[in-house]
């Protein structure tokens, strides 16, 4: 009778390549990854969003007429969007730096000048991981709508650079 002896080893086998599949990523989230097209276009749909509260707080502050308590409400509107701006914009920045399978504290880049412009190339042109990487399952495809946003976003900024130079007074500056 052979008995089975307690100390031995336990055999299992070991998978270390773990599929996670992909990960569709929300606007609102802080968690996860995005591509760069989806990076540019949740930047630009969170500017667009932001936007309509601005203009409202700065519809009523123009029309305070010097009502400190309506200019103060007004005040109040611009700094919750401001904000409301700022956390979308680590939020879209800690989840495209981790695509890239950096950590999120590689945005305090931003914070010295020149880096700040070579740091912002790379976040925008640079190709995330493919597949599973430290911080979780690859992004997804992005959708026609993100697409959409993204070659407004892209021909906004051309149409803009070719009026500051179609524009006489612009040169002067």
């Amino acid at each position: 009778m052979t008995a089975a002896n307690p100390y031995t080893a336990p055999t299992a086998t070991v998978n270390d390549t773990l599929e996670l599949g992909t990960h569709t990523p929300k606007l609102h989230e802080f968690n996860g990854r995005i591509g760069r097209i989806q990076y540019l276009a949740f930047s630009f749909l969170s500017s667009l969003l932001l936007m309509i509260p601005m203009a409202l707080s700065m519809a009523v502050m123009f029309n305070a007429e010097g009502n400190r308590l309506v200019m103060g409400i007004g005040m109040v509107g611009i700094s919750i969007a401001s904000v409301y701006a700022i956390a979308i914009g680590i939020a879209n920045m800690k989840r495209r730096l981790n695509d890239l399978d950096k950590s999120g504290w590689l945005m305090l880049l931003l914070f010295i000048p020149l880096v700040n412009f070579i740091f912002a190339l790379y976040v925008i042109f640079a190709k995330g991981t493919e597949g599973a990487n430290n911080f979780g399952a690859a992004p997804s495809q992005p959708t026609t709508t993100q697409y959409v946003l993204f070659y407004l976003q892209l021909g906004l900024v051309v149409l803009s650079v070719i009026l500051t130079m179609l524009i006489p007074s612009a040169s002067m500056y």
